[in-house]
């Protein structure tokens, strides 16, 4: 039995290259006991490559359909590794750009967004919860 959840994450990114292999730093240092997702997240930055194209810049997407996967505890697992995204990776997102992860769990009918923000002032990663947003992909 399966209890679904949709997950999203979004970033500035024009190109790959910074951003995989800070990924890929940060996949090595994973332990066994982190969510399978961060695992899939990481392991697919890491192979990315070339150029994401727009008129003010690119995007670098990323999203699954989980079981019983966690917003919240996946947004934490990589607390370390939105520090370092966050500071200026080259070709990945300016320090005050925000990353956004939405998560959708089955049968809420709503999303919750985590934005992860930089806080230079206090030199910190913060994650905002913001709940029950006015939109769903309807996951049933």
């Amino acid at each position: 039995m399966g209890y679904y959840v949709h997950l999203h994450v979004a970033f500035a990114c024009d190109e790959n290259e910074g951003v995989a292999k800070l990924a890929q730093h940060h996949l090595d240092l994973l332990g066994p006991d982190a969510p399978i997702e961060v695992h899939w997240f990481l392991g697919d930055l890491a192979n990315r490559s070339g150029k994401n194209r727009g008129p003010k810049g690119g995007l670098s997407l990323w999203g699954i359909v989980g079981n019983y996967t966690n917003g919240e505890e996946f947004c934490e697992v990589l607390r370390s590794f939105w520090n370092d995204l966050l500071r200026e990776v080259p070709g990945g997102p300016f320090d005050f750009e925000h990353v956004l992860v939405f998560e959708e769990r089955e049968q809420s009918g709503c999303a919750t967004a985590f934005e992860i923000i930089y806080d230079e002032d206090r030199d910190i990663i913060e994650i905002k919860r913001h709940e029950n947003l006015p939109f769903s992909w309807h996951q049933m």
